[in-house]
């Protein structure tokens, strides 16, 4: 390939273009080298350098495309062999590159159009068939996935992809029985294969027992330790079975991950909040303060000064309070001052205000000293401003909540809370303390709207089932006592935490089937 890379680059060449055109193919060659070598960052760079030399030669961004695809760059993967396409609309494997990599950048329609250009070239080209199946799934047609499936089937009785996508249209259909069938007799065939395995859970997330989902996910953990949703959704399912000190376990593993993200170390409040207030142990906690990324270390310690445990807030970041980001020292000061320490955290959050006037932590804590002396209105405007910077921290409508509860302004006290559900739609603690205070006010029908709402926003969670049965039986609402009923039955066969409302189902063999 590369050879004749070079060749074409080099052929009918004019002498003025020369150095240009040697340059180009001698990039190339070089990019090759590298990505033989293991070195794909350099060799990307290097054919960067190539085409913008020349840019008119497929084989060039086919090269380009392969090296992105080494370095898991998809996106980049599926421009260079749209390019590579461009130049040479027949070539397969820029046809191939555009079907694969479409699928999984959600370019669907440029996939299917590449998909079909490979099927009239090869009819029986397994890879092409997959991607017509998986789009006909992700588009809600089962019968068009299914007919791709067996077409591949046909062709190839073991094919794993076509065994998955079958079973995957099946499970839709409402026939999980058949598709736990058909994915349990090809591991027979097979072997116990990572996507096998990982299919098998996603057939049992929804309806099956859990003795059988927590195996399979036990196994996943032997299979893909790195797959940390899978590792989530074994604590979230320890929890279920009551396995409180199994659960407690894998979250501390998790949260002691050194380089576990913000994203991640989110999950691990939404699981305390549902089913373990304590959340770790003080043995647990004081392992995870040597270990943790500094996102595990606010996404928890947020949690624990939240939920009256300030002093294992201030374990997780006191190893890091001291020469890092005003922000791990503003929620240290926070910690500090749940604690009891108010004096020295009120000195630290003044000479934090005075460098970071807009440290969102600094703002919580000096808005709730003045809530504490009555001065509303400067903890209004604090609380205001943490709201408007940091929209998905809880912390700033329950604050700015209770501020207008406190200057008798019952109808911002709503405000407050309806702008907290839109952004933080499964927040349990949201939730809890909205109703409460519409069951104070006295609306008991609104009261039971949010519960609804949240319990739909969180179907698998106990949790939101519980605080919407427990509005239904204060309300005269008959009707909501059979849907609590269902709803509380389903969440205990939904295994795992909840997407957010309207995350569309992965465009993929493999992830949740709704």
């Amino acid at each position: 390939m590369i050879a004749r890379l070079c060749l074409a680059l080099l052929a009918a060449t004019p002498v003025a273009c020369t150095n240009r055109v040697e340059k180009a193919a001698a990039l190339a060659s070089q990019a090759q080298q590298l990505l033989d070598a293991g070195q794909p960052a350099q060799a990307y760079t290097l054919i960067g350098q190539s085409i913008r030399a020349r840019d008119d030669q497929p084989d060039a961004y086919l090269l380009q495309g392969r090296i992105a695809m080494t370095l898991n760059r998809r996106d980049d993967a599926y421009r260079a062999f749209s390019n590579a396409m461009a130049l040479d609309a027949a070539n397969p494997e820029a046809l191939n590159g555009v079907a694969q990599t479409g699928l999984s950048t959600g370019h669907l329609n440029e996939a299917d159009s590449a998909a079909d250009k490979i099927l009239a070239l090869d009819p029986n080209q397994t890879s092409a068939l997959l991607v017509k199946g998986i789009i006909c799934m992700v588009r809600n047609d089962l019968d068009g996935a299914l007919t791709f499936s067996d077409r591949i089937l046909k062709l190839n009785p073991r094919e794993v992809g076509a065994t998955i996508l079958k079973a995957r249209a099946l499970a839709l259909r409402g026939n999980r029985d058949a598709a736990l069938a058909m994915v349990r007799e090809r591991i027979g065939q097979v072997g116990e294969t990572q996507e096998l395995t990982l299919s098998l859970a996603e057939l049992q997330r929804f309806g099956g027992s859990p003795a059988d989902f927590l195996a399979s996910l036990q196994r996943i953990r032997q299979l893909s330790p790195d797959n940390r949703n899978y590792r989530f959704d074994l604590v979230d399912t320890l929890y279920r079975m009551g396995r409180v000190a199994d659960a407690r376990v894998e979250a501390a593993a998790l949260a002691a991950e050194p380089n576990l993200s913000a994203a991640e170390a989110a999950r691990l409040p939404r699981l305390f909040y549902g089913y373990d207030q304590e959340g770790l142990t003080a043995a647990q906690i004081a392992d995870v303060s040597t270990k943790a990324s500094v996102d595990t270390r606010l996404a928890l310690a947020r949690y624990f000064i939240a939920t009256g445990h300030a002093e294992a807030a201030i374990i997780l970041l006191k190893p890091v309070a001291t020469g890092w980001s005003s922000d791990i020292q503003a929620l240290y000061a926070r910690a500090v001052g749940a604690a009891g320490d108010t004096a020295a955290a009120r000195t630290a959050v003044d000479a934090i205000l005075k460098r970071d006037p807009n440290n969102g932590d600094a703002l919580l804590l000096r808005a709730s000293n003045a809530l504490g002396r009555r001065d509303t209105s400067t903890a209004i405007v604090d609380y205001q401003r943490v709201i408007h910077d940091y929209p998905q921290w809880e912390e700033g409508y329950l604050g700015l909540a209770r501020a207008y509860a406190a200057s008798n302004k019952p109808g911002d006290v709503r405000r407050v809370f309806e702008d907290g559900r839109k952004a933080l739609p499964q927040s349990l603690p949201l939730a809890r303390a909205y109703t409460a205070v519409l069951l104070r006010m006295g609306d008991t029908d609104r009261a039971l709207d949010v519960a609804r709402r949240f319990a739909f926003d969180s179907p698998a969670l106990g949790a939101a089932w519980t605080l919407y049965g427990q509005i239904c039986a204060k309300s005269s609402d008959s009707d909501c006592r059979a849907e609590v009923a269902s709803g509380t039955q389903q969440a205990r066969t939904r295994y795992g935490l909840d997407p957010a409302p309207g995350t569309p189902p992965p465009v993929a063999l493999i992830g949740r089937l709704s």
